[in-house]
């Protein structure tokens, strides 16, 4: 695409009469309708999209293992802080300053790389299009033995300490921007899972947003890692995969557009909305939204948006290369300005881990506490939206309870109120046609 610069350099040095005139309301237009901002330049034929591969994979260089901090990891030892540079040789070409990609990776804050295969491939897609890209490791660590049971408060520790670190290395960045032909005018975020909400979290939360004994014990959000200049992180655009955010409030504090990758049947991190690691009991975990509703969010404030649904997938939804398809070419328009309205992309894969298990049903996951006072909480999880029937009985199988409720895959946590109810053993049923599932159920006096 020309640029108001190519069209006052075709034109004659000193237009004269209807010339001039012409000339004037050519300017005007065409200064109505260009973004003057950083990204103008970077609205090109041939760099940035899907489809241009612009330079080799030995027109790459790679900075590896960049230290951009130090920090204290959760077992109280120093951590150096490292992250990978990956760009277009500067010989090869013709931009001295470019857009960049910020990668943090995900593995629920315990595990995870920056040097990953899905990282690698990552970083090499976006700058053989032009893009620098860099992938950052943050520390890691919680205790976490696949149950419910851990430890919340550390795990929150573990997220702040991820935000911490992202926000130092885009700090380091922008401060060592130069050096790496970054305009820091034209940034874009990109994670998946736990690095999606560790970039969200760096990107749109304040410290106010959470607990104090977070700051108190692990020091300040932006005090962390260096004391490189401090630097608010707003990119242009976001793209995430399996990402999800504690509050959608945070989401108006900064107008980024976003493209969001999510399995419906992800029981991680949940494409609607609840606990992370589908935690429901003992402890329950975060309280998250999901993509799903980041994507109602959006539309709601008529932001720039594209969710892209894999229908009835788990946490692993959405292949590598289908990221940078998506990815390059939506990173591509918001660089033109011509970013979409709201969209919703919906995908059905024959590789189903949900919905497609007609055998599978809406059941009962847990019931806690259990014994209780006739106050609990049931925990369903299905495949698909249903309706199901609820049945109480008591030991002589006397239903003293009868009702019907909707169902949303494909988690939902569900309160009963039966305060008062007699003392003894109860069965709980919930289901539909002959499936049902049949939880024991003891009810005593007292708190």
């Amino acid at each position: 695409m020309r640029s108001c610069h190519a069209s006052i350099r075709s034109i004659p040095q000193k237009p004269k009469g209807a010339w001039h005139v012409a000339w004037l309301l050519g300017i005007l237009l065409c200064l109505a309708t260009t973004d003057m901002h950083a990204q103008a330049p970077y609205c090109l034929e041939g760099r940035f999209g899907a489809e241009d591969t612009l330079f080799a994979p030995e027109d790459i260089v790679l900075d590896f293992d960049v230290e951009y901090g130090r920090a204290i990891n959760w077992e109280g030892r120093e951590d150096t802080l490292r992250l990978d540079v990956w760009a277009p040789k500067p010989v090869r070409d013709s931009l001295t300053l470019r857009p960049l990609v910020v990668y943090v990776h995900g593995g629920g804050f315990r595990a995870g790389s920056k040097s990953t295969q899905k990282g690698r491939y990552w970083a090499e897609a976006f700058a053989r299009r032009g893009y620098v890209f860099a992938s950052v490791d943050y520390r890691l660590g919680w205790p976490f033995e696949d149950s419910c049971a851990a430890d919340t408060t550390l795990y929150m520790k573990a997220v702040w300490r991820a935000v911490q670190d992202v926000r130092a290395a885009w700090r380091f960045l922008a401060d060592t921007a130069e050096a790496y032909g970054i305009d820091t005018g034209a940034v874009f975020l990109l994670g998946t899972s736990a690095g999606s909400a560790a970039g969200l979290a760096a990107v749109y939360n304040r410290e106010g947003d959470f607990a104090p004994y977070l700051a108190s014990e692990l020091g300040p959000l932006d005090g962390s890692g260096n004391d490189r200049p401090a630097r608010s992180f707003r990119p242009k655009a976001i793209v995430t995969k399996s990402a999800g955010v504690a509050g959608l409030y945070a989401l108006e504090r900064h107008n980024a557009a976003h493209l969001l990758f999510h399995g419906t049947c992800d029981l991680t991190v949940p494409f609607y909305e609840g606990p992370v690691f589908h935690c429901y009991a003992p402890d329950r975990f975060v309280y998250t939204y999901g993509s799903g509703r980041i994507g109602e969010a959006l539309t709601a404030e008529g932001r720039c948006h594209s969710l892209y649904a894999h229908i009835g997938q788990g946490h692993g939804a959405v292949a590598d290369d289908t990221v940078v398809v998506y990815g390059a070419d939506f990173l591509a328009g918001v660089l033109c300005d011509t970013c979409a309205l709201p969209e919703r992309i919906e995908v059905l894969s024959n590789l189903n881990v949900c919905s497609n298990r007609a055998d599978v049903r809406t059941q009962v996951e847990r019931i806690f506490p259990n014994p209780n006072n006739g106050v609990f909480q049931v925990v369903l999880a299905g495949p698909r939206d249903d309706r199901i029937l609820i049945e109480l009985l008591d030991a002589t199988g006397r239903i003293v309870y009868r009702s019907t409720q909707d169902f949303t895959a494909p988690v939902e946590s569900w309160t009963f109120d039966f305060l008062g109810l007699a003392s003894g053993l109860y069965l709980f049923r919930a289901g539909n046609a002959d499936r049902f599932t049949t939880y024991p159920l003891v009810v005593h006096d007292g708190p």
